[in-house]
C-alpha cells in the first residue's frame, strides 16, 4: 500500500495546474527539503536542552574530532560549519563567553588563534551527542537496516553529484 504525503498532494495539484511541467524531481528534492526543515527544527529543540545552537554544536564537534588535546583553528572550525570568517568570529566570541571554548595565540603564528574545548564545552557536547544520536536512530527506525543502507548509498550518490555541479546561483 502506497502512503501519500504532502509532496504527493502538491505534485498532483501542480500536475493538474501545469500538465506540461515535469515535477518528477520534486518527489526527491521536495522530500529532502521537508526532511531537512523538520530535522533542523527538531534538532534545534533538542540542542536547546543542552543550551547549544546547531552551529555551536557543530563547532564543538569539529574541535572534538581534531582529537586530544581537542584544539583547532578558527579556519578549520569554519570549514566544518561552512561559515564565513566574520560569522565564525562572532560564534567563537559567543561560545567563549558561555565557557564552551577558550582561545589563545598560536605558538607558530602570532596572528593565528588556537581554539580549545573547555570542560563545560566537552560536557555539553557529550550529552548533546548522545541525545542527538538517539534522535537520529528514532528518525530512521521505520526503515530496515537494508533500506537505511540503500537510502544512504543513494543519498551519497546524489550529494556527490550535486557537489560537482557548477553553482548557478553565483551571479544571482
Amino acid at each position: 500500500m502506497h502512503i501519500k504525503d504532502r509532496l504527493d498532494f502538491l505534485i498532483e495539484r501542480w500536475g493538474d495546474a501545469r500538465p506540461g511541467l515535469d515535477t518528477s524531481p520534486w518527489a526527491v528534492c521536495g522530500r529532502l527539503t521537508l526532511i531537512n526543515e523538520l530535522f533542523m527544527a527538531r534538532v534545534g529543540q533538542l540542542l536547546k536542552r543542552h543550551r547549544l545552537t546547531f552551529n555551536e554544536y557543530q563547532s564543538l564537534a569539529a574541535i572534538y574530532l581534531s582529537g586530544p588535546p581537542y584544539e583547532s583553528s578558527p579556519n578549520q572550525i569554519a570549514h566544518h560549519n561552512l561559515l564565513t570568517s566574520g560569522g565564525m568570529t562572532n560564534l567563537l566570541n559567543k561560545m567563549e563567553a558561555a565557557d564552551l571554548i577558550s582561545r589563545r595565540p598560536a605558538e607558530q603564528d602570532r596572528r593565528g588563534v588556537v581554539v580549545s574545548l573547555t570542560a563545560e564545552g566537552r560536557e555539553r557536547l557529550d550529552a548533546a551527542l548522545i541525545d542527538e544520536n538517539g534522535f537520529e536512530h528514532e528518525w530512521i527506525s521505520s526503515l530496515t537496516a537494508q533500506e537505511a543502507e540503500i537510502l544512504s548509498i543513494l543519498l551519497r550518490k546524489l550529494l556527490v553529484s550535486i557537489e560537482s555541479l557548477p553553482d548557478r546561483t553565483e551571479n544571482v
